[in-house]
């Protein structure tokens, strides 16, 4: 009886201690549990690409207010209107830390509060942009996007434009902002097949532009080469006064009638040259044509540009032709021919300068150098005494003149020519030293006198 007794009261005992010490032992632990679901956030929660659960708000807060400190420091904000751009100052941005943490929904994600100062972005933009006014911008619209990339405080570049936000006309999409005109003296059959094959050129925004692929793509490439080089010609003088960038472009040795000094453009597809620009807008522009009277009239239609560019021209010169005499036996001593005439040469230098919508200016770009080389006049004369000869060449030439013989006799051929020369090159130049051939007026080798 008393062992059943004490089976029993230790069998309580037993059960006693291990209530108080269970007790004691997970207690504690089950109640902060229970205290910790209480005040953190659950798993799935997010303030902007912040993951708070698990945290307390407190935690929560220095959390995502560090992300802030990183994405003022990291996050690039411009604000772009055609060729200009401005960087946002991130002070504009209030955020809203505390009320953001607090109206967390548990589980989900969510966004911060953030706001801009009164006015301050639209002030800052229309200080920027002078051509612009606040009836003239959706500012509600724009400020809404702003804001929108900054409660997720995910830092990054971006860059919003204003052509996105202008109102009603004030967008300026489809004006004619330049004009380049070209009189056509011939080739004008083949000119208004090109253009009528063509219609108008599209240029693509932030993109680079062919003459040469574009006709090729048409099947023009073969075409008249002086029609090809004058709408070449037109296209260029018509983009030199924009923002285009010139890559790629060529003149021709002489320069042509139809082209103004420092304003020609070749394009030939045996050579592989080209007409190359970039339009670096983020708008795309057409080129149409006009036909009338002999005249071809190039029309730049687009969105208008914000700064003024100016094309201007300096160290204009110009080179005399030389005088090159020959003498051949097929001619009598008395007897002189001009086989040519000779033409100037020429150089110039191009420039392009930008000034800013209020008409200050910004800066001043070299778009090129052209130079032609002269021409040089080259007379042939019949042979005569080399003693009378130089006398007479020194009665003839006037102090100073450029005059150089050749002289022919027989088989043997002397020159009298400035050091600077080239037997294989083409024509005496003082500047390039070059040599014409005149082998064709000396008449047959071993041929004999008469």
């Amino acid at each position: 009886m008393r062992n059943k007794l004490g089976v029993k009261l230790f069998i309580i005992l037993f059960l006693c201690t291990f209530f108080i010490f269970g007790f004691s032992h997970f207690g504690a632990s089950a109640f902060h549990s229970i205290l910790n679901n209480t005040n953190s956030f659950a798993e799935g929660t997010t303030v902007g690409i912040v993951n708070v659960a698990g945290k307390t708000e407190t935690e929560a807060m220095q959390l995502v207010d560090e992300q802030l400190t990183r994405w003022l420091d990291e996050m690039i904000v411009h604000i772009g209107y055609k060729e200009k751009k401005i960087l946002l100052n991130n002070s504009h941005f209030r955020f809203n830390i505390v009320d953001s943490v607090k109206s967390v929904n548990n589980g989900q994600k969510n966004l911060l509060l953030v706001d801009f100062e009164n006015n301050s972005v639209e002030n800052d933009i229309l200080d920027s942009f002078s051509s612009l006014n606040s009836e003239m911008i959706d500012s509600d619209k724009l400020q809404s996007d702003l804001l929108n990339s900054a409660k997720l405080l995910e830092p990054g570049e971006l860059e919003f434009r204003l052509e996105n936000y202008l109102v009603g006309a004030n967008k300026n999409q489809n004006v004619v902002i330049k004009e380049s005109s070209i009189e056509i003296k011939d080739s004008d059959a083949d000119m208004r097949q090109i253009i009528e094959k063509l219609s108008t050129i599209k240029i693509q925004p932030n993109s680079q532009f062919s003459l040469l692929k574009l006709l090729e793509e048409n099947g023009l490439e073969k075409e008249s080469p002086t029609a090809i080089n004058i709408l070449a010609t037109a296209i260029y003088q018509l983009i030199l006064p924009t923002n285009f960038q010139i890559i790629e472009r060529y003149i021709s040795n002489e320069m042509p009638e139809y082209a103004q000094l420092g304003f020609e453009a070749k394009v030939d597809a045996d050579k592989s040259m080209d007409l190359i620009f970039a339009n670096p807008n983020d708008n795309g522009y057409v080129i149409d044509f006009l036909w009338s009277e002999n005249t071809l009239t190039l029309s730049l239609k687009g969105t208008t540009f914000l700064n003024k560019y100016v094309i201007t021209t300096q160290d204009e010169k110009t080179f005399k032709p030389k005088t090159i005499k020959h003498y051949s036996p097929l001619l009598n001593p008395s007897e002189k021919t001009v086989k040519t005439e000779g033409k100037e040469g020429f150089i110039i230098k191009v420039f392009r300068e930008v000034y800013d919508e209020k008409g200050a200016f910004l800066r001043r770009e070299e778009i090129s150098e052209d130079y032609y080389p002269p021409n040089h006049r080259i007379e042939v004369y019949g042979l005569i005494n080399k003693e009378k000869n130089n006398n007479e060449l020194q009665e003839e030439s006037p102090s100073g003149e450029n005059v150089y013989t050749i002289e022919s006799q027989n088989d043997d051929e002397k020159s009298s020519f400035p050091e600077n020369t080239d037997d294989s090159s083409g024509i005496v130049d003082n500047s390039s030293g070059t040599i014409e051939n005149t082998n064709e007026l000396w008449g047959k080798p071993k041929e004999q006198m008469k």
